[in-house]
């Protein structure tokens, strides 16, 4: 059997990353056959390694062994960690999938484990998208902001059956619209712009902006 080393690195306590991935172990490999190499992991999955070193399981393995015990690993930490995250919100399945990734997961354990939740139905698109949907609703977004951020999820807005009008009716619009509008101040400056790039900024057509603020400013 060729000559194989591993270790691991974990990061320094208080280091800080400046995006979105999480700090990671690092383990480095050594053989004849592949030289040097280095993984990055989640934080637990090195502990788990380290674990299974103090109690000998690690003993005398080739890389190839190695690599499947740590592939294993993953398997069983990315299930917990799905669970976990599922217990807190629901998320789509192109959420989940990219924060597992950040969190250093190897990505063919990242999809199969996603693609196994889609199975069992504790992820669901449609179901995400129809309540993210209904909760903006009535937070007064427009359908335009709305399908932006479920593009961002991930998701087409045509999930939906009958997107938008099922959601929002164009009467519901222009009322709802309305009603944001009138939270606005009018200073008598430029107030029509401001209640034009307000509206637009929640996601309404352009066409409900500018009609709103004209009635708006109508029946000041």
């Amino acid at each position: 059997m060729a000559d194989f080393t591993w270790s691991v690195l974990f990061p320094e306590k208080k280091k800080t990353t400046f995006n979105r991935k999480k700090p990671r172990a690092t383990i480095f490999l050594s053989s004849d056959t592949h030289g040097d190499e280095k993984l990055f992991v989640p934080i637990s999955v090195a502990k788990k390694v380290v674990a299974l070193d103090k109690e000998s399981q690690l003993d005398s393995v080739s890389r190839s062994e190695f690599l499947k015990k740590l592939t294993l690993i993953q398997k069983d930490l990315v299930r917990v960690r799905i669970e976990t995250l599922l217990q807190r919100r629901d998320y789509s399945t192109f959420e989940l999938s990219e924060k597992l990734r950040l969190d250093g997961f190897f990505i063919p354990v990242v999809e199969k484990a996603v693609a196994r939740a889609v199975e069992v139905g504790l992820l669901n698109d449609q179901r995400y998208a129809d309540l993210y949907v209904r909760s903006k609703v009535s937070q007064g977004w427009g359908p335009l902001k709305i399908s932006c951020e479920l593009k961002q999820r991930g998701i087409e807005p045509t999930l939906l059956d009958g997107w938008p009008d099922t959601y929002l009716p164009l009467e519901n619009q222009r009322e709802h619209a309305h009603m944001l509008a009138q939270r606005k101040r009018l200073t008598g400056k430029n107030d029509y712009g401001k209640i034009v790039r307000f509206l637009a900024a929640k996601g309404y057509p352009l066409g409900i902006c500018t009609d709103v603020a004209k009635q708006m400013l109508k029946d000041a």
